[in-house]
């Protein structure tokens, strides 16, 4: 049975009006997904063209995010299917196709997520499932440490990212560290770092923040004010899945001096502004997440800041769990 994109968004509303006793107006479902229902308890859901071949910032490439928020506020179990490529698509679109595969193959470690034949083909081809080839990520030898300030009125998260770095005891709330890091690249290479070797988006693709210690590694997903999404944990995880293999020497840095210690215990948290977070991404289904598709079995967190252009100060909040 076919069920629309706008009665999906009518029984998550639902959902969340009678779990939390609020209504919320901001719970919508991406309109260009394709949902059916299986069985009684199973869902099929799946992402057509040109959806799988966009960036993971569109709700149409955020596909296992979207999945574990059905499974966690509807209890279905997920069918997840995906448009396969056809030949025409261009070396940037199948990159984001291979970072979506990467990230959808980890959702094979809950019992409640099935897949498609021609999606379980391709995990069993793909050497960034399986670690068949000699996988690399471009970090450089630098530590890649940006030395611009950040400009005296901080409106984009590129201002607020550069804010933290060279303000890095507001951080403290989050976890301890002995060092920041920022916009470290996730790039993934097979055989050696060179121009047309790229697996995944290499250029613009980032991590915001990264807060180290011995053998700790929090991988931060910064958000400014109002920018909301379900997507953001498509992002979140897919960071933190990267350095976790490259802490298990699955993808290895070319740097001298690498920047990820072996095997560290990787943590993901989210670092808001007032209004992005998403009602749908909750503490239960975070908690969720992290424990079951992190090896370290860590949550993911979620902290809210308040910031003061004027003052320039900061105040940190973590949600409760």
């Amino acid at each position: 049975m076919i069920i629309e994109p706008r009665e999906m968004a009518n029984k998550l509303r639902r959902a969340f009006e009678q779990e939390t006793g609020t209504k919320n107006r901001h719970i919508s479902f991406p309109s260009k997904y394709e949902v059916a229902l299986i069985d009684k308890n199973t869902l099929r859901l799946h992402s057509p063209l040109p959806g799988p071949f966009q960036n993971m910032q569109h709700d149409e490439n955020a596909i296992d995010a979207w999945a574990l928020v059905l499974n966690r506020w509807l209890s279905y179990k997920i069918e997840i299917s995906i448009a396969m490529p056809s030949g025409k698509e261009t070396p940037a679109q199948l990159r984001h196709f291979n970072r979506l595969v990467y990230r959808l193959a980890r959702l094979r470690q809950l019992p409640s997520f099935s897949f498609s034949e021609s999606l379980k083909e391709r995990f069993s081809q793909a050497p960034f499932v399986s670690y068949s080839k000699s996988l690399f990520v471009n970090f450089g030898d630098s530590d890649l440490r940006n030395s611009r300030q950040s400009p005296p009125i901080l409106s984009s998260e590129d201002d607020l990212e550069l804010f933290f770095f060279h303000n890095p005891n507001f951080l403290k709330s989050l976890t301890s560290f002995q060092s920041i890091h920022r916009q470290l690249p996730v790039g993934l290479f097979q055989d050696q770092v060179a121009k047309g070797n790229n697996l995944f988006p290499a250029k613009k693709s980032a991590i915001d923040l990264i807060l180290k210690s011995e053998n700790n590694v929090s991988v931060i997903e910064l958000k400014k004010p109002n920018n909301r999404g379900v997507g953001h944990l498509s992002e979140l995880l897919f960071y933190c899945y990267f350095v976790e293999d490259i802490s298990l020497g699955r993808i290895m840095e070319t740097a001298s001096n690498p920047l990820i210690p072996e095997k560290s215990i990787i943590k993901g948290c989210f670092l808001l502004g007032n209004g992005s977070k998403h009602p749908l991404l909750d503490s239960s289904l975070l908690k969720t997440a992290g424990e079951n598709l992190l090896r370290s079995k860590n949550p993911i967190t979620t902290y809210y800041y308040e910031f003061n252009n004027g003052s320039k100060s900061c105040q940190m909040t973590q949600e409760s769990v």
